[in-house]
């Protein structure tokens, strides 16, 4: 039922009874959460463009876009209408990101989820409701499975070669007690979801 109740916030909009400036504001003032983006996702930039759409950026190492979240905000009666979506982000990692939301589109529709409730939640001034998240959530995991492992099994075989090629090193007699030398789940890293290897 969340997951209907948002797909519609995502695409005829949701209503709100504040005035276009007033809804503006307040969602230029607030913090988009990264968490969703995985650890690689930094800070985020809130811009509002010309039209008054207001752009939340994730940024991502060196400051270099990972994706962008936008929320069209118009005048609908005596209120606002506020319209969700998921952009390609400026820079290096457009192209890729821009073809990866056309091939996924349960990434996209988990990207907007989240816009959807950000906005919400903010103009509600009420916490962040993971629940309403939640469905999107499982369906691109379960359409992304496949992919995801993957690329499980290419880190691990990654992580078995290298710890080979150390073992080769390693002076007759003396062992490898202390391990590796990696962190437990290192293997992992590279397969944490988000949009910089989402894709």
């Amino acid at each position: 039922m969340a997951a209907c109740a948002l797909a519609t916030a995502c695409g005829s909009g949701a209503y709100y009874a504040e005035k276009p400036d007033h809804v503006r504001a307040e969602l230029r003032e607030s913090t988009f959460p990264t968490f969703f983006f995985g650890s690689r996702a930094g800070d985020s930039v809130t811009s509002v463009k010309g039209d008054g759409t207001v752009v939340w950026s994730i940024l991502g190492e060196d400051d270099d876009q990972l994706i962008r979240l936008s929320a069209k905000v118009t005048p609908d009666g005596d209120g606002t209408r506020v319209v969700v979506d998921v952009l390609p982000p400026a820079g290096r990692n457009r192209k890729r990101v821009e073809k990866g939301l056309a091939e996924n589109d349960s990434i996209a529709t988990l990207y907007r989820t989240v816009a959807a409730e950000h906005v919400d939640s903010t103009l509600k001034d009420r916490d962040f409701d993971m629940g309403k998240v939640t469905p999107a959530m499982m369906a691109a995991t379960f359409a992304n499975m496949p992919k995801i492992s993957q690329q499980m099994s290419d880190a691990g075989d990654e992580f078995r070669r290298q710890d080979a090629e150390k073992a080769r090193h390693v002076p007759a007699g003396e062992g490898n007690p202390g391990g590796n030398g990696g962190k437990f789940g290192d293997p992992m890293d590279k397969t944490e979801p988000g949009p910089a290897n989402a894709f």
